[in-house]
């Protein structure tokens, strides 16, 4: 980054896996990081190491269930309170659930979680980005987004629930949402890209399953799995590369741009998504 004070990065999901070794691999090469986590003994342990490895910033932990929209637009706002600037956004908060199962805001997890807290976190912090004079969204998807069977008609997998299938389908929003935030904003200097961080050994495969799934987990990313920290090369490097990289739209794995699935590129798709997140978040919220 070019700019004359040091870097600002929020990063949803920092106190464990993937999001963990980003917020420490940037606040090592000088950024401020703030930063998101459901339990708070956690955050307390990552505000805790990023001030060891990077004692002159002011990093700040915020405790949040990114489940439901009204505690994302809670934390959106509270950051709009706190922070003075930001750079960069890492949306990196993400996980599978093996059952169907809904919010008390009447949403499947999986869809809240990985497609709709972003949705809501982004669009609201997107005036701390402009003040700045632009800014980056770093949003962390999957190669899974390649099996996506998506149905703008079933967003929520109610008509028949496969956990693998729903966690690919929210991987391919985060790209559409990705490459329509880049389409808004690209011209105000706020560029959106999003990747595939590899396939890591972190704890997703396991939290939210039953025996013979974290069993099969295990023994994939025991033999084909990366390690957290190089799952994180990724997100970095779209967060600190020169400013050449900020063409946006694009999708990115190990560092290098990668042809998605050409559905993500369909702009009537994007827009169809923008508009259906908007009159789900607009639901909740006037409830």
């Amino acid at each position: 980054m070019s700019k004359a004070s040091p870097p600002v990065v929020f990063i949803t999901g920092a106190t464990s896996g993937i999001g963990y070794q980003t917020a420490l691999q940037l606040a090592v090469k000088d950024f401020e990081v703030i930063f998101t986590g459901r339990n708070e003994q956690k955050v307390r342990a990552t505000l805790d190491a990023l001030q060891t490895v990077n004692p002159r910033r002011e990093h700040r932990g915020y405790v949040a269930e990114l489940t439901l929209v009204k505690e994302a637009e809670r934390l959106a706002n509270q950051l709009l309170r706190d922070l003075v600037r930001l750079d960069v956004i890492i949306s990196n908060s993400g996980a599978v659930y093996t059952r169907r199962q809904e919010t008390s805001e009447g949403l499947e997890y999986t869809f809240a979680l990985n497609h709709m807290a972003p949705f809501v976190l982004v669009r609201r912090l997107i005036p701390l980005l402009r003040q700045n004079g632009g800014g980056r969204v770093v949003m962390v998807s999957s190669h899974s987004h390649y099996s996506a069977r998506l149905d703008l008609d079933d967003l929520q997998a109610k008509k028949g629930y496969s956990a693998l299938r729903q966690y690919a389908n929210t991987k391919m929003m985060n790209i559409l949402f990705a490459n329509a935030l880049d389409r808004r904003y690209g011209q105000e200097g706020i560029r959106a890209n999003s990747l595939h961080p590899g396939v890591v050994r972190t704890g997703i495969g396991y939290k939210h399953s039953h025996i013979p799934g974290r069993v099969a987990w295990w023994l994939f990313t025991r033999f084909k799995g990366i390690s957290v920290e190089a799952g994180a090369r990724t997100p970095v490097f779209l967060a600190t590369a020169p400013d050449g990289i900020e063409k946006g739209g694009k999708y990115y794995s190990n560092c290098r741009e990668k042809q998605p699935h050409p559905l993500v590129l369909n702009l009537n798709l994007q827009e169809a998504l923008w508009a259906r997140s908007e009159t789900i978040e607009q639901e909740i919220m006037s409830k």
